[in-house]
C-alpha cells in the first residue's frame, strides 16, 4: 500500500465514525422529540377527562306465569323512573309472559333510563319458583 492509499483510507474511516455518529446523533433528538409528544399527548388526555358522576337506579324485575313487569325507581325506591310489561308489546294475552315479551319491555324501560340520566343499575328478580310442596299428593 501506498501513502496515498492509507490517507484515503482514513479519511474513508474518519468520513464513516462521522456519519455513524451524525446518524446516532439525529436518531437519539428523534427519540427526544418522540418522548417529549407522548409526554405532551399523555398530559392532553389527562386533563381532558372528566370525573363523570354516576346516577344509579333500582330495577324490580317481576315474572309470573301469566307476565313479566320490570320497574325501574331511584336508589331510595319512591320516585318511578319507568315501567312496562310483557302486555304492553304483545298483541295476545298467551305472549305475555314470553321471553320475546320481557326483552322488548326491558328494551323500552332501559331506552327510558338512558334518556333520564341513568349509568348505573341494581338489578332485583323477583318470580315463582321455589321447592315447592313436600308433601305429596292434593
Amino acid at each position: 500500500m501506498s501513502e496515498t492509499e492509507t490517507v484515503v483510507e482514513e479519511k474513508d474511516v474518519k468520513s464513516t465514525l462521522e456519519e455513524t455518529t451524525s446518524e446516532k446523533a439525529v436518531e437519539s433528538e428523534k427519540a427526544v422529540e418522540s418522548e417529549k409528544a407522548v409526554e405532551s399527548v399523555t398530559k392532553v388526555k389527562a386533563e381532558t377527562k372528566k370525573e363523570i358522576k354516576e346516577k344509579w337506579g333500582i330495577v324490580h324485575i317481576y315474572s309470573s306465569y301469566n307476565n313479566t313487569i320490570i320497574h325501574i325507581t331511584d336508589l331510595t325506591g319512591a320516585e318511578t323512573v319507568s315501567i312496562s310489561s310483557g302486555g304492553c308489546h304483545v298483541n295476545a294475552d298467551r305472549y305475555e309472559s314470553s321471553p320475546f315479551a320481557a326483552m322488548k319491555a326491558a328494551k323500552t324501560v332501559v331506552e327510558s333510563a338512558q334518556t333520564k340520566g341513568f349509568t348505573a343499575l341494581h338489578i332485583k328478580v323477583r318470580a315463582v319458583g321455589g321447592v315447592g310442596s313436600r308433601v305429596p299428593g292434593p
